[in-house]
């Protein structure tokens, strides 16, 4: 697919969006059960009683907006192969943005999900096939956070052109440290394990499609 049509593609799907009304901000029992603000969530284990497997409460919670096969839709990103600790601050905060406005993620506290069962959520999201493409491994690992065109997106940094050895030190180092709050300012590390030097350079032929 040339790369302007991509673009198009992919603009008109994020405009949907804007149009919808955001289910994701929900969940009257994520709502009830407080947690929302950075210090607002409760950092206890328990889950209500339940043991639910990952799958279980992916489906649950997370499915409606994110998609079953979390792929994300036109409310929500795509989810396969998180950051797990930026992921679990999100999960347990919630999350607003521009893009996607007026969808608004609810913060989860650990009443409606357990700690054990949010890493088992993880362990079904890791459990999706690895990206294969420079445009799959961008929606995987780059596109929630600088934009369907890699223009800047939520965190406002523009990485076009990005030349690999820029991008390659950026990726593995990231930025900002445990400061996940820090929209702007934070970019998780990822070894070659969850990013090789090979899939970055496919990442980095793609964004120079765009």
């Amino acid at each position: 697919m040339r790369g302007d049509d991509r673009l198009s593609r992919m603009v008109w799907t994020s405009l949907f969006a804007v149009a919808l009304t955001a289910a994701c901000a929900s969940e009257d029992g994520a709502a009830d059960g407080g947690g929302s603000g950075e210090g607002g969530a409760d950092s206890g284990s328990s889950g209500g009683g339940m043991d639910r497997d990952g799958e279980e409460v992916y489906m649950l919670l997370c499915a409606s907006c994110h998609g079953a096969d979390a792929q994300g839709t036109m409310l929500a990103y795509e989810l396969r192969h998180p950051v797990r600790p930026y992921a679990t601050w999100v999960v347990r905060n919630g999350r607003t943005g521009n893009e996607l406005a007026p969808s608004v993620m609810a913060a989860y506290p650990s009443s409606v999900v357990s700690d054990v069962e949010l890493e088992r959520v993880f362990d079904f999201l890791d459990a999706f096939p690895r990206a294969d493409g420079g445009e799959a491994l961008y929606l995987d690992h780059c596109r929630n956070c600088h934009g369907i065109d890699a223009a800047g997106g939520e965190v406002e940094k523009d990485i076009r052109p990005n030349p690999f050895h820029d991008a390659l030190e950026k990726v593995r180092q990231g930025e900002g440290g445990s400061g996940y709050g820090a929209r702007l300012l934070f970019m998780p590390a990822l070894d070659a394990a969850a990013l090789s030097d090979d899939e970055l350079q496919q990442i980095v032929d793609f964004i120079g499609t765009l």
